[in-house]
């Protein structure tokens, strides 16, 4: 069952959430982002799509390592911002289940860096999901990340604290749950978020054609400048990476 009666999803679209999150999460800056350009690898002279880019800081280092990177997101303030940015990317507001202006098999990697989260249903999951195979070349590769399933308790501590519906059930598909994060200016920041088990994500994949070929769960470098000050807060990860490969049938 899909339970949406407790929280709205955070809209990235509106302008005071915008200012706030792109003071960027200091979990993100720490440990998400660093490990999730390492798991996506090399990228020199290839195509990419990163799908829900907000203010571009991804597509930027993408860019930066070779890539040719398109952002796009729903969020016309976020892209307003990407573009002043880095006016060399190519930028477009777009929701991810429509991208009609990239060609079928253009791309040789898409990108979704937290995105599932902010994605309301199973069926625009799904969407979502397809959009990214008809853009794909063959072979191509979704890569994308989400908080790790341990996770899914209430917790707090020094830098985040996840707050669940009083009837939590992690097999309530798509119910809302509720992420206060520190950021980097000390500041904190409280994003509603939609849950989905690992067994949507991967029927998600299947259907639209993906086989899953890889999963990461990051560790906290001990060489970090960041060691010291969360390495008591990582004793399970907090984020999960997928590697899901567009098969020949898709």
């Amino acid at each position: 069952m899909e339970n949406n009666d407790w929280h709205q999803i955070t809209d990235f679209r509106a302008p005071e959430v915008v200012a706030k999150y792109d003071v960027y999460p200091l979990m993100h800056k720490a440990l998400g982002r660093p490990a999730f350009l390492r798991f996506v690898g090399d990228v020199k002279d290839q195509s990419i799509v990163d799908l829900g880019c907000g203010s571009g800081h991804l597509c930027d280092q993408l860019q930066r390592n070779g890539a040719s990177c398109a952002g796009i997101d729903v969020s016309t303030e976020f892209i307003d911002i990407a573009r002043s940015r880095y006016p060399l990317i190519n930028f477009f507001v777009a929701n991810g289940s429509s991208m009609p202006f990239l060609a079928s098999g253009s791309v040789d990697k898409v990108i979704l860096s937290m995105v599932v989260l902010s994605i309301p249903t199973r069926s625009e999951l799904e969407a979502v999901f397809a959009e990214c195979a008809r853009i794909l070349n063959t072979r191509g590769e979704l890569i994308l990340s989400t908080i790790h399933p341990l996770n899914m308790h209430q917790f707090k501590d020094g830098a985040r604290e996840i707050e669940l519906p009083q009837e939590w059930n992690y097999f309530h598909h798509g119910s809302r749950f509720q992420v206060s994060v520190q950021l980097t200016d000390g500041s904190q920041m409280n994003i509603v978020n939609a849950h989905w088990t690992l067994q949507d994500i991967s029927r998600a994949l299947a259907k639209a054609g993906f086989a899953i070929g890889q999963l990461e769960e990051p560790e906290l470098p001990a060489n970090s400048e960041y060691f010291d000050q969360l390495k008591d807060l990582l004793i399970v990860p907090y984020y999960l990476f997928f590697r899901a490969i567009r098969t020949e049938l898709s």
